[in-house]
């Protein structure tokens, strides 16, 4: 069978209208703040249990990390849903590029349906490259289809925060709308409510939304922030042990403990204006009887290049020829 043009399906990425920008922007600045706050309390466990030799092994056998230089990187932010023996796929994909200097942060959102080649396996969804290669895979299949290199990444599992969140006591979530989904066991009200780890993960999971995949990672995005704020209140400091075991069996990434404070001091007062986010631009298609998102290569070039080199950063390069 041809490629044509895919039709909606409630379970399934579609095409996405303008957002309001300040709205994502806020969203998206705060997702990568609490994404250092878990990297943080799973390295503070790597300390405690005599896994980490503290930073000052890693300044003296490694050379400085371009993080530590206030030298830009890009760093790749997945969440994966990983449901029992089943291979694990990405299922929230992001790069962020990152200028510490500015600081400026900005974000390309990459639906998990996009179709990529993955080296060594051929053209598929990108989140398969996750099934194949964990995140290591997955960062060269992105870095060839952005043609810029990405230096660092964070994983996230979503299944394992289940546990995390029962620990807890359940986290406060404002479900903005009924979700449905019998197939999964989705079966949400509306309203502010209090959740424990198997609603959370429905709520994480659902995917009937009419902006399909970036409405869905809003939602996600929602969800780790919750859990951020949960974790750090102070009631919960007694149970940091239990929490920070969960933690490190949850959160991957190749950052070292100095780069993640030296990225957190960067950006804690970054104003919210110094960030831009985009979609991978592209249209949902079928080939073979396959959805996929397939990249429109001319619109993404210019793309890439805007939010890797922003007029912050192009201006701080004039300054400093000057």
């Amino acid at each position: 069978m041809g490629e044509n043009v895919m039709h909606p399906d409630p379970m399934q990425p579609t095409a996405v209208p303008r957002r309001k920008k300040k709205r994502r922007l806020h969203v998206l600045h705060l997702v990568l703040l609490s994404l250092v706050v878990f990297l943080g309390f799973g390295y503070l466990g790597f300390y405690l249990a005599g896994n980490f030799h503290g930073p000052g092994a890693f300044m003296a056998f490694n050379p400085l990390p371009a993080i530590l230089k206030k030298e830009p990187v890009n760093i790749l932010l997945l969440g994966v849903d990983q449901r029992g023996k089943e291979p694990s796929r990405a299922d929230t994909i992001l790069v962020a590029f990152v200028d510490p200097s500015v600081p400026q942060v900005n974000l390309l959102s990459i639906p998990r349906d996009t179709y990529v080649n993955v080296p060594g396996v051929g053209m598929t969804k990108v989140n398969h490259a996750h099934a194949y290669g964990g995140s290591e895979l997955t960062m060269e299949a992105v870095e060839a289809l952005l043609g810029v290199p990405v230096d660092r990444y964070v994983e996230v599992n979503f299944e394992g925060f289940a546990k995390i969140i029962d620990i807890l006591g359940g986290i406060e979530i404002d479900v903005d709308r009924r979700m449905h989904y019998p197939p999964e066991g989705i079966d949400l009200q509306p309203g502010r409510q209090v959740l424990d780890g198997k609603d959370a993960l429905a709520f994480v999971r659902f995917r009937g939304y009419p902006e399909a995949d970036i409405e869905r990672i809003e939602h996600q995005h929602q969800f780790l922030l919750a859990l951020a704020d949960q974790t750090l209140r102070a009631r919960n400091i007694i149970r940091l042990p239990e929490l920070v075991a969960e933690l490190r069996n949850n959160v991957r990434t190749n950052m070292d403990l100095t780069e993640v404070v030296s990225l957190a001091q960067s950006l804690k007062d970054m104003p919210p204006g110094n960030m831009a986010a985009r979609t991978l631009p592209g249209e949902p298609r079928y080939i073979r009887e396959v959805s996929y998102w397939v990249p429109d290569t001319e619109k993404l070039k210019p793309v890439v290049q805007q939010l890797a080199s922003p007029p912050e950063r192009q201006a701080l390069g004039q300054e400093a020829s000057k």
